[in-house]
This record gives C-alpha cells, structure tokens and sequence, in this order.
C-alpha cells in the first residue's frame, strides 16, 4: 500500500483543511493513505461446487 508521509506547517493547509485552533501556526503530520470503499473491502465470492447436483 502506498502512502504519503509529510511534515509541513499548519499555515499550508489553512485553505485545505479546517483545522482546530490548536493546531494552527504549528508543525504537523500530514499523512495520506488511499480510502478503501465498502466494494474495494468485499472478498470475491467463493465458487460452490455443483459437485452432485446433476442426476440422472
């Protein structure tokens, strides 16, 4: 998994991001990872085995 590690100043990122005021003129952390959405998360379907099904 790719990922962006940062350190810059809050001041940066002022008109990104709404910061608390607690972390305005600081340095901070900026880290990025990918969003994952709920169909990314989804483990593909097993295939059931017709194993037995066919009479004859």
């Amino acid at each position: 998994m790719d990922f962006v590690r940062v350190i810059k100043n809050s001041n940066d990122l002022e008109k990104i991001i709404d910061l608390p005021q607690s972390l305005k003129n600081r340095k901070v952390e900026v880290i990025i990872l990918p969003y994952a959405d709920k169909e990314d998360l989804e483990q593909p379907k097993k295939k059931e085995s017709k194993r037995g099904s066919v009479q004859i």
